[in-house]
């Protein structure tokens, strides 16, 4: 089925992003959203996608994706991680400005997730021209 392919690719793109093989994760990448289009806007390809470019370094690209990506759910289970790696990549780039939306939506949506607690730290880091916050384990 559909969603039994889209998973093996998920699954596929993690381990290559895990194992740093970053040309093969890019493949993957085009031929997932090759076999399934309407992907790019939903689901697990535009989180795996975005840690491809968290992993390559591309921040700005990063940040893109995710921001797109909060915009266009209401509510999805991957929406705390896909704010967590957009807080990552926006300190990255010391991006103030759009960090203070992040966290505004962050506070309005997931008050009580760990995530928001999170955006704090990582707000008064940016804020203050610092370092971004330690990083717990790197999933996908």
């Amino acid at each position: 089925s559909d969603t039994v392919r889209s998973e093996v690719y998920f699954d596929t793109v993690r381990d290559l992003i895990l194992g740093g093989r970053w040309e093969e994760a890019r493949r993957a990448l085009d031929d997932w959203e090759v076999d399934f289009p309407l992907s790019k806007l939903q689901g697990a390809f535009p989180l795996a996608e975005a840690r491809y470019y968290k992993g390559i370094r591309d921040w700005n690209r990063a940040a893109v994706i995710l921001r797109a990506y909060r915009k266009g759910v209401e509510m999805t289970n991957e929406l705390p991680l896909a704010m967590g790696l957009e807080l990552e990549a926006l300190a990255e780039l010391n991006r103030a400005d759009a960090m203070d939306e992040l966290v505004k939506d962050i506070r309005k949506r997931l008050a009580t997730h760990p995530v928001a607690r999170q955006a704090d730290i990582y707000a008064r880091r940016v804020t203050r021209g610092g370092a971004a916050p330690a990083r717990r384990g790197d999933e996908l």
